[in-house]
């Protein structure tokens, strides 16, 4: 059943309108006509390619017939161009100069790439616009064959093997049908003769020499009793080598009174040298080998005297050596508490002892002078006026471990007044150690002594390490002095037992380094942050940044981006170093332990017995028969488990014997 419905749609109505009218017949592309300037045009252009592509046809006909034709005279000339005989006519050529030429027609020109554009009728390039650059192509080429010219400009005997010897007749074409010129023209006969001379004396003077030199050995040696002649030994060490260092090709060997080498045999006034290390005894024989040689050399005869001037001076030098080590044994013996003792450290022989600061450098320098007086001079006075402001004070604290730097150093009063006798020293700075502090008669210049302090560049510091014992230091309880620690009320008994005495046999070194922290000197300079310090820290004692607590004078360095000036260290401060250790699983508050670096979540494990279980605890020794307990069983009795290492110590400890914490709550 068909159902009409009623169309409302206006367009609708329209399109089927359009539908029902009849359709126009197509149009054929021959009965299509184009404008006659159009036919105009295209038949100009058409006329415009068919010319261009005849002369195309042309032009590579013509360069077909002109390759061949180059082709054939280039294979032509060097296949004919080899020498028959000596006595033809020849030119010598280099081999790149001959590999230019055969591949320079194989080179295409280099042109820029443009976009071709449609060009009209007229503006065809005509025949003669064409062949232009073909015009300009047969302009003479030069091809230089000076890679195998030596600097006279002749042929270089040492490039050989780069030359090519071709037919006069052959160089004569390459000129005329090629048009190509290989300058400069050089025949056989044009061989350098400076170099061919040069060549020839190097390669005689390699086997002449060795024999030369084997016969002045034979004949060399000479009697103490015989005459002979002063050679000097440094030139006769280097002229017996294979290939002396003084030898230079080209030239002869200098002989053995050049200037370098005289002063070895003869003197400053023309003397024999009194120097006897230096020269060396040869025989008449040799003598007349060497003198083949060196007709102008004329060495001194052993039975020469030595110089009297030479000889005269040098016994008052040894006289004045002699003089200056006297000199130094006597301020040696008058100063020998500040020989001894001075830059050590060492204060405790000058407690209750009237004392002076000294300069180190002057100490440095005196000292230096005593071990060697004749070679270095004797230094100058010291000079303490560097350690004095301008307002005539001290610019330093005695008291102050950090004021006395590496630049002074305290001696004897006693030793000062020495100073003042044997050289000009001055002004005086006394000060004296009474009961553990310096007392001065000059005051303090606060002000100039901060300056000073703070006057540097780069300057060390000191940093001291705290134990895990150790306190938090504060500005009410930071001191410079070592920290102490606390000692037990307990005594205990040691024994020879291997229980007792495991952990207790400790050096004196690890002994103080747990008692009072190590200290380690670093430098800094003024805009040296505290992260960079850290990090230097970290490199010098192997602690991790991020276990580092840094404190001067009991404030911590929470700011790492704070610099040394800004912070207000000093030359030479103390700084106090506390290592927290860091736990991963602390930082959470669940039994979840995070295992490695994947972060993969694990149970945590049941702590064992640790050294507990093993022979490393020391609890028994287990003989034969008997089997190691696991480490999965309880701590052996009367031990005590440190909470932080695990090792089981004995009841009667009150601190780790490996780590030093405390036990009194495990």
């Amino acid at each position: 059943m068909l159902v009409y419905a009623r169309v409302h749609n206006k367009d609708a109505i329209i399109s089927l309108e359009k539908r029902d009218q009849p359709r126009p017949s197509p149009v054929l592309a021959s009965e299509i006509v184009p404008p006659p300037k159009a036919m105009e045009a295209v038949t100009s252009l058409n006329a415009a390619h068919e010319k261009a592509c005849k002369e195309y046809a042309e032009q590579e006909k013509e360069s077909r017939v002109r390759f061949d034709k180059t082709r054939n005279t280039v294979m032509d000339i060097y296949r004919n161009w080899n020498v028959s005989s000596r006595d033809e006519e020849c030119v010598v050529a280099s081999r790149q100069s001959l590999e230019s030429w055969i591949s320079r027609h194989l080179a295409k020109p280099k042109t820029p790439k443009t976009t071709p554009t449609p060009a009209p009728a007229d503006d065809v390039p005509k025949r003669e616009d064409a062949a232009a650059p073909l015009a300009e192509s047969s302009a003479k080429v030069s091809i230089s064959t000076s890679d195998v010219v030596c600097s006279h400009g002749k042929l270089d005997p040492d490039k050989a093997g780069d030359m090519k010897v071709i037919r006069a007749s052959a160089h004569a074409r390459i000129a005329e049908e090629d048009e190509c010129v290989l300058t400069p023209k050089l025949t056989p006969a044009d061989v350098c003769p400076s170099c061919v001379e040069r060549i020839f004396n190097a390669k005689l003077y390699q086997i002449e020499h060795p024999r030369l030199v084997s016969r002045f050995d034979e004949i060399a040696a000479v009697a103490d009793d015989e005459d002979g002649f002063h050679i000097s030994k440094a030139w006769l060490k280097d002229w017996r080598l294979a290939k002396p260092k003084m030898h230079v090709d080209g030239a002869p060997d200098p002989p053995p009174d050049a200037e370098e080498y005289l002063s070895d045999v003869v003197c400053e006034h023309g003397n024999l040298a009194t120097n006897v290390a230096t020269r060396r005894r040869i025989s008449a024989e040799a003598y007349s080998i060497l003198h083949e040689v060196f007709p102008n050399w004329r060495p001194p005869s052993t039975s020469a005297e030595p110089c009297p001037v030479c000889e005269a001076q040098m016994h008052i030098s040894r006289e004045d050596r002699r003089e200056y080590r006297k000199q130094a044994e006597e301020e040696k013996g008058r100063l020998k508490h500040m020989h001894d003792n001075a830059l050590n450290g060492n204060t405790a022989l000058l407690e209750d002892v009237p004392c002076a600061i000294v300069p180190s450098q002057f100490v440095r320098s005196w000292r230096q002078w005593t071990m060697r007086p004749s070679e270095l001079a004797r230094p100058e006075g010291p000079d303490n006026s560097q350690f004095i402001c301008e307002h005539g004070l001290l610019a330093f604290d005695p008291n102050i471990s950090g004021d006395l730097d590496s630049s002074m150093t305290i001696v004897k009063r006693s030793d000062w007044d020495a100073l003042e006798e044997l050289y000009s020293a001055g002004p005086l700075i006394a000060v004296e150690n009474a009961a553990g502090k310096f007392t001065h008669e000059l005051a303090v210049c606060v002000d100039c002594r901060i300056q000073r302090r703070t006057s540097f560049e780069m300057t060390e510091i000191t940093v001291r390490v705290l134990g895990p014992n150790d306190p938090i230091p504060t500005a009410q309880t930071y001191t410079e002095e070592p920290v102490q620690p606390a000692k037990s009320g307990q005594t205990t008994l040691l024994t020879y037992s291997k229980k007792q005495s495991e952990g207790y046999r400790k050096s004196k070194r690890i002994r103080q380094v747990r008692e009072y922290g190590k200290r380690r000197k670093i430098t800094i300079t003024k805009a040296m942050s505290v992260k960079e310090l850290k990090v230097m820290l970290s490199d010098e004692l192997g602690i991790p940044i991020i276990s580092q607590r840094l404190f001067h004078r009991g404030q911590e360095l929470d700011d790492s981006s704070a610099t040394m000036l800004a912070l207000g260290i000093l030359s030479n401060d103390l700084l106090d170093l506390k290592e927290e250790n860091e736990d991963i699983n602390l930082l959470t508050d669940t039994d979840i332990e995070i295992d490695g670096p994947s972060g993969s979540p694990k149970k945590k494990r049941a702590e064992g017995q640790a050294f507990g279980g093993t022979l490393l605890g020391g609890g028994s020794s287990f003989g034969p028969g008997h089997s190691v307990p696991p480490s999965s069983s309880p701590p052996a009795m009367g031990s005590v488990a440190c909470p932080a290492c695990t090792f089981e110590n004995a009841p009667v400890d009150t601190e780790c014997a490996m780590c030093d914490t405390s036990l009194r709550d495990a």
